[in-house]
């Protein structure tokens, strides 16, 4: 009968030691998922100009800000890609990006040029403004330079 008793005792201890590290993984995974996909000023700028090389609007429309546009945004990237900047091709490289306070930061890009000699990295970085909306991490159309792409929303 004691036998019987500390088997139980046993097993039910080791029941809750087995439940105990099941939550425990379990939160560590949920911890994991909410650090990777936690948005960075750099990541944001990273997938707007990746839909700036595609033409996605859909992409460009979640990772750019305007808060008041001077027309339907939507024409505006048309004309961006139609007239503006037709058959520009553009490589970039994102570099390093600085908090300039509380919901913004700038991240530099620094883009390939290319001519007849061959293609060169350029020296300076554009600086591209970046604000942090409803919880997002957007870039800021106003902000960024007229010389960086031609015909940029504003």
């Amino acid at each position: 009968m004691e036998v019987a008793m500390k088997s139980r005792a046993f097993l039910r201890l080791n029941l809750i030691g087995i439940l105990g590290l099941v939550g425990l993984v379990i939160l560590l995974a949920i911890g994991f998922v909410v650090l990777m996909n936690r948005q960075t000023p750099e990541a944001a700028v990273q997938k707007f100009m990746e839909g700036l090389a595609n033409q996605d609007l859909q992409t460009l429309n979640e990772y750019s800000y305007l808060e008041k546009p001077s027309k339907p945004i939507e024409e505006q990237w048309r004309y961006c890609f139609d007239v503006a900047s037709k058959g520009m091709p553009f490589v970039w490289r994102i570099g390093d990006a600085r908090m300039t306070g509380d919901g913004h930061a700038v991240v530099d890009v620094y883009l390939v040029q290319f001519s007849i000699g061959g293609a060169k990295e350029v020296d300076e970085p554009f600086k591209i403004p970046v604000i942090q909306k409803d919880g997002r991490w957007k870039v800021d159309l106003v902000g960024v330079p007229r010389d960086f792409f031609p015909g940029l929303p504003r």
